[in-house]
């Protein structure tokens, strides 16, 4: 088992941004990653050398994002294949979930990714719960880069795509029963479906926040979605700075340079920007659930 791997953990609340921060950092020729063919076949690690490709510098110019070529993943299915819990808790992963073998596992597994993509250095993405106190005790040098995004428009997100459970209650979707306090707070406006996309927002950010006290400032990063649409190579070039890696990489510089990121908050992606989706009134009721953490990440 290999313990000198120090994971980068990408993480967020969901429909907050991890794709396009991937799309910026997760290029670096420093980096593995799983793909999304390490997601469809978890258990063949080999299937990381197609991510070589990349390193070829004609194919990752010209064909870095279509279809077919490997591109950094969630990559649910393998990281269930090594902790059968790790996709859908209903609640956040603990130290204390960590068995001897769960430790082997996710350390051979990723050794191996590395390995075969010919890298030396980690990074991972995933959202929803923190799973921060999880991978503090296999990876006890890891880092994680939280990206924010306010909390209105991933309410308005949340509501516009198929997976979300909440259409069908409290008692079936992934995030457990909220506190007394919260239950007041969807009492109070008729149990709305935005304003429990705003708590389960609510939910993850303080879970994510709280979480990132186990770890010292140089492992943990928060980054916001608004800044990296308004000045992405100023973010991308923080992360790197802050993970450790070379930033004047030519290579990487060229990426950056070439990377489309888009202001979903603004313009319309998939679907319309939640201040043209959302009644005033819907937006003065999100407002006063969120208040807190939109004052606490400078959204007021």
């Amino acid at each position: 088992m290999s313990k000198d791997i120090s994971p980068t953990f990408v993480i967020g609340t969901g429909r907050c941004g991890l794709t396009p921060l991937m799309d910026l950092i997760s290029y670096h020729k420093s980096f593995s990653w799983p793909s999304q063919y390490n997601a469809k076949y978890p258990k063949f690690y080999s299937l990381s050398l197609l991510s070589r490709m990349h390193d070829i510098s004609i194919v990752s110019r010209l064909l870095k994002f279509k279809r077919y070529i490997p591109t950094h993943s969630e990559a649910y299915s393998f990281w269930n294949s090594l902790f059968l819990g790790f996709r859908r808790p209903f609640r956040d992963l603990e130290a204390y979930d960590v068995m001897p073998n769960v430790e082997e596992k996710f350390h051979n597994a990723i050794a191996k990714l590395m390995k075969y993509q010919g890298k030396k250095q980690f990074m991972a993405e995933y959202s929803g719960w923190s799973r921060i106190a999880f991978f503090n005790e296999i990876f006890p040098h890891c880092r994680f880069i939280h990206i924010v995004r306010d909390g209105r428009a991933v309410a308005n997100s949340l509501l516009n795509v198929s997976y979300w459970k909440g259409w069908e209650g409290i008692h079936k979707w992934r995030w457990g029963v909220p506190d007394k306090e919260l239950l007041g707070i969807l009492d109070k406006y008729n149990h709305s479906y935005i304003a429990l996309a705003a708590i389960q927002w609510k939910i993850l950010i303080n879970n994510i926040m709280h979480k990132s006290k186990i770890l010292s400032p140089d492992r943990f990063l928060s980054v916001r979605y608004e800044d990296m649409v308004n000045d992405p190579l100023a973010i991308a070039n923080e992360c790197i700075d802050f993970i450790g890696v070379e930033r004047d990489c030519k290579s990487f510089q060229k990426h950056l340079r070439a990377v489309k990121i888009i202001d979903a908050n603004k313009n319309f992606f998939r679907i319309s920007s939640w201040r043209e989706s959302l009644s005033n009134n819907q937006i003065h009721m999100l407002d006063d659930i969120l208040k807190k953490e939109l004052n606490y990440f400078s959204y007021f």
